[in-house]
């Protein structure tokens, strides 16, 4: 009776798991629903402005990065009026220089308190799909709320270790 009990108690948790983790993936998920259906709209980079509305879906480590690099940046141009800025594309999609027509939020993987969502961007013209590519951004839990903390890019640098490069207008391979 006791062994029956045990695995009774032993399946109940089980399932309580695969419920959180069941949770936990469909909240991650949404929270890159979420921070691409606010942020497609003002595609490119994200000025002062346009991160103070972002940081409720940033963590706080990759919101003082932005913030940083925004700060570098106005420190870079006002020394070099006339050169272009190393980086001054979109920081948040995997095509850099136009805005994606749509957007599919695809698999969360969860390990601890985070998540890595993979999200698919479809470029369309004349109702034709003709580029797509993906990002898999990594959301941590936060107070009980998934915000983005770094995305890797299909063949190009993460976020953080972009933004994270010592010299300015040096940029990583």
């Amino acid at each position: 009776m006791k062994s029956i009990i045990l695995t009774i108690i032993v399946l109940i948790a089980c399932g309580n798991v695969s419920y959180a983790q069941n949770s936990d993936s469909q909240k991650a998920k949404a929270a890159a629903q979420t921070f691409y259906k606010k942020y497609l709209p003002t595609f490119g980079y994200p000025y002062k402005s346009d991160l103070r509305k972002l940081r409720p879906y940033l963590s706080p480590n990759l919101y003082s990065l932005v913030a940083n690099e925004i700060r570098r940046m106005r420190l870079w141009t006002a020394k070099n009026p006339n050169d272009k800025p190393p980086v001054i594309d979109d920081l948040f999609v995997c095509n850099h220089e136009e805005p994606a027509a749509r957007f599919r939020v695809g698999e969360a993987i969860l390990k601890n308190k985070t998540a890595v969502v993979t999200t698919h961007f479809d470029y369309i013209e004349k109702e034709k799909i003709y580029a797509t590519c993906k990002t898999e951004s990594l959301f941590v839990q936060k107070s009980g709320r998934w915000l983005l903390d770094n995305i890797a890019f299909d063949d190009d640098v993460d976020l953080k270790t972009l933004l994270s490069r010592r010299e300015y207008d040096v940029l990583p391979q």
